[in-house]
């Protein structure tokens, strides 16, 4: 957000240009000059009001923005309402979309091995699977590949944070968000793409993959009473 300095400078700015635009009507008891002063006094009145705007939505952005990453580093909306001196509820009204990344990031926590275990199984069987009559090898291949990378960048990142060994892209919310499109995204296109594969074993591993991106799904689904 602008330094007040330069909110100032700004609204000097644009006061010249409302003046211009400013069409005020004489008055019988207007002294030499004043309606033209009174023209620029008026230009800078909704000048200052246009700034006053501009701030407060550049505020309240920057607002949401610390929320979010708030919730996605594992606060709650009750967390939030304690920090901003309001209720939950309050949150929840002012930020309607942080219930359900909190319920994504706290499955996510939960989740972690099950996660890991998922992803292995499905590169470990990635030879067997074939697509469903919908879509393309290639289609699945992507997938497949996506969720290799993905699932090692994350362990990656976690296994650093766990250690106190932070990476060069050290960023703990990077981190949540990439694991959630790891679930969310790059597993559920695997289940979505794949068909009937060549072994039980892949069948198998398609099956629990599934039952997982289920797992998710319910969880973030929730209620407000999960947040």
């Amino acid at each position: 957000m602008m330094p007040v300095q330069e909110l100032g400078a700004l609204a000097e700015r644009l006061a010249v240009e409302k003046a211009e635009d400013s069409v005020v009507a004489p008055k019988n008891e207007d002294p030499p000059d004043e309606q033209r002063r009174r023209g620029a006094a008026m230009g800078r009145l909704r000048a200052a009001r246009d700034v006053e705007e501009l701030a407060a939505r550049a505020a309240a952005q920057r607002t949401a923005a610390a929320a979010e990453r708030a919730v996605w580093l594992g606060a709650s909306l009750a967390d939030l309402g304690t920090s901003t001196g309001h209720s939950r509820q309050a949150a929840r009204k002012r930020w309607p979309g942080l219930g359900e990344i909190y319920r994504r990031r706290k499955w996510l926590a939960e989740h972690i091995p099950d996660i890991k275990h998922v992803a292995g199984l499905l590169d470990q069987h990635a030879r067997e699977l074939r697509p469903s009559e919908f879509h393309t090898e290639e289609q699945l291949a992507d997938g497949l590949r996506a969720v290799r990378s993905t699932a090692r960048w994350c362990a990656a990142e976690f296994g650093a944070a766990a250690d106190g060994r932070p990476t060069a892209d050290a960023d703990p919310v990077a981190r949540w968000r990439e694991l959630d499109v790891l679930v969310g995204g790059h597993l559920r296109h695997v289940v979505e793409a794949a068909g009937p594969s060549d072994t039980d074993q892949a069948d198998f591993a398609l099956h629990v993959t599934r039952g997982l991106v289920g797992y998710y799904d319910h969880a973030v689904a929730g209620t407000d009473a999960d947040d």
